[in-house]
């Protein structure tokens, strides 16, 4: 399974349909928050609430998948260690936030804690956006500029 993952896009809607055109055989769209715009507007990815999504109650503060791989949480705010410890208890593999603008990949105890960075205001080295490939067995993470 192929799995775009954006965030943080602040109201850029096209932003979000670049990354759709360059990705769009993908099998699913997601937007881990702080879209500031209408579900509509960034449709087909499936979004979650961020703090400057308050005028967007449509929008869920959760959402999961299964992947081959396993289970997905995607949420808009990182997590502390023992709520990470809850979602691997629940048997969740990989763990999708945005919130910081800054890329993250990183194992904790059975979960991969994943963060896109921003595509339209990096706190980092550069706009981004990403790319996540389940296999059974394997899961590859790749960052790609906008």
């Amino acid at each position: 399974m192929r799995i775009i993952v954006i965030s943080d896009t602040h109201g850029d809607d096209e932003v979000v349909r670049k990354v759709f055109l360059k990705e769009q055989k993908a099998d699913v769209f997601l937007h881990a928050g702080d879209s500031c715009t209408l579900p509509s507007e960034i449709t087909p990815f499936i979004a979650v609430r961020g703090n400057c999504d308050m005028f967007y109650p449509q929008y869920p503060s959760k959402f999961t998948i299964n992947t081959e791989y396993g289970k997905l949480y995607m949420q808009h705010y990182p997590r502390s260690r023992s709520e990470l410890d809850e979602l691997r208890k629940q048997g969740f593999v990989l763990f999708v936030h945005g919130h910081t603008h800054v890329k993250e990949i990183k194992d904790y105890e059975g979960i991969k804690v994943l963060c896109p960075g921003s595509t339209s205001r990096p706190r980092d080295d550069y706009a981004s956006y990403m790319v996540i490939t389940t296999g059974k067995e394997t899961v590859e993470v790749e960052f790609k500029k906008i």
